[in-house]
């Protein structure tokens, strides 16, 4: 049971780096629809990752404080209507405000995997859970780009939001259906919420931890920026046609 709820709870983090990811596939379509210029694009994609990050301290303090059921489902849920109103979008503006409630929405989605990972899963297994979460990602990622390049053949990039769209109801109702926050017998004393100052005292003196900060610091902003935006452009550059470029 423990590994069909951390599933359940996992498709949101593949959802996740659709709608992330995704948008290189669909860029040039919505520059094109939206007249816009190479600097708006990159706005318009940076624009989930600006709020996602932002979100990642709220995100997981609320995880530790509330039912990670209900949060989840409705992160997934905001995603859903976000992705709605994004293949409604007609101006920069509107379209950036759509595309950060996305990556609000979507703040709780890896945080809220690992919770229920180590709620549900035996600890000697938690390591191949949270394996496989950060395969999720990939996985995610692929089927936002190469998916969104194959539906592209037979729809416009508004279609493949709605959906998105759809697919993000699914999501949401499968968590709210299927998660449970914590086992039988549970008990919040057995975590109980450490305050925000003293945990980033902790981390802060741990030079590991700084390490780690100034590797992902360095290294994410850069990955996911190619990876949503530049990679099929580049390798299409190159002469693969989008659907070989992913």
């Amino acid at each position: 049971r423990g590994w069909m709820i951390w599933f359940v709870g996992t498709l949101f983090v593949v959802y996740q780096l659709m709608l992330q990811n995704g948008f290189g596939a669909i860029s040039g379509n919505v520059t094109r629809d939206l007249s816009l210029t190479a600097i708006g694009t990159g706005v318009l994609s940076g624009s989930f990752l600006i709020t996602y990050s932002l979100m990642q301290l709220p995100a997981g303090l609320a995880l530790d404080r509330y039912n990670p059921r209900w949060l989840m489902a409705a992160g997934a849920l905001i995603c859903a209507i976000a992705a709605w109103f994004f293949g409604q979008a007609d101006s920069l503006g509107s379209a950036i405000a759509i595309r950060a409630a996305m990556g609000v929405g979507a703040a709780v989605a890896f945080p809220g995997a690992g919770l229920l990972a180590r709620r549900w899963i035996n600890p000697a297994q938690f390591a191949l859970a949270m394996g496989l979460i950060d395969c999720a990602f990939g996985i995610g990622a692929v089927l936002g780009d190469s998916g969104f390049n194959h539906l592209l053949t037979v729809m416009d990039w508004r279609g493949v939001l709605v959906l998105l769209s759809i697919t993000g109801l699914v999501v949401s109702v499968l968590i709210a259906a299927g998660v449970r926050s914590a086992p039988p017998g549970w008990s919040s004393e057995e975590e109980k919420p450490v305050p925000l100052r003293e945990a980033l005292t902790v981390m802060l003196r741990n030079r590991q931890v700084l390490l780690g900060m100034i590797f992902y610091a360095g290294t994410c902003g850069t990955l996911f920026g190619f990876g949503g935006l530049w990679d099929i452009k580049l390798q299409q550059a190159f002469g693969y046609d989008p659907v070989k470029a992913v």
